[in-house]
């Protein structure tokens, strides 16, 4: 017989169920998920955002013509200056709606540059990135995100979607 170490004794009562069901994606059926809205403009954005923002306007573009802030206090981001603002409003929108779900929302003080979203005790790291062609910016935005479980998923700008189409979908799985 094999002999199993007992399991540790959990502080949060809420925690003893675990339910796991199947992922049922949205039909026509099916109501979809309050939406997130991007604003035209930028007024009043999260400090994280705003702190963001100012060391991407500081940063020197890579030989691709991609800015990325060089600040720990930083959100994950890589787009070219053109592509900065719509960037920025969409994390604006994206934060702005994960905090008020029930999230904190923070930079990692350490290693790689990462953007966590938390709530309940577990993260999910997500970043912003604009794609490259051809060695120069695409203009076609994608929204990545991996969960501390392994799970990941990305949204990218297509013919028949755009990011901004996608942020209730990020803030309802996390």
């Amino acid at each position: 017989t094999i002999q199993r170490a007992p399991l540790p004794i959990l502080g949060d009562d809420a925690l003893r169920t675990v339910v796991i069901q199947p992922h049922r994606p949205l039909g026509p059926e099916q109501p979809q998920p309050p939406g997130v809205g991007v604003p035209e403009v930028l007024a009043n954005p999260h400090p994280l955002v705003y702190r963001t923002l100012g060391a991407l306007r500081r940063a020197k573009p890579d030989d691709q013509g991609i800015l990325q802030p060089r600040s720990r206090s930083a959100l994950d981001v890589s787009v070219s200056r053109e592509a900065m603002n719509r960037a920025m409003r969409i994390l604006d929108a994206l934060i702005k709606a994960l905090v008020e779900h029930g999230a904190t929302v923070s930079s990692t003080g350490e290693g790689p540059l990462k953007t966590a979203a938390g709530i309940h005790g577990t993260f999910v790291y997500f970043s912003l990135k604009e794609e490259v062609l051809r060695r120069s910016p695409s203009g076609r935005l994608g929204l990545a995100f991996e969960h501390d479980s392994g799970a990941s998923q990305r949204w990218i700008d297509g013919k028949d979607q755009r990011v901004e189409d996608c942020l209730s979908l990020f803030v309802e799985g996390v």
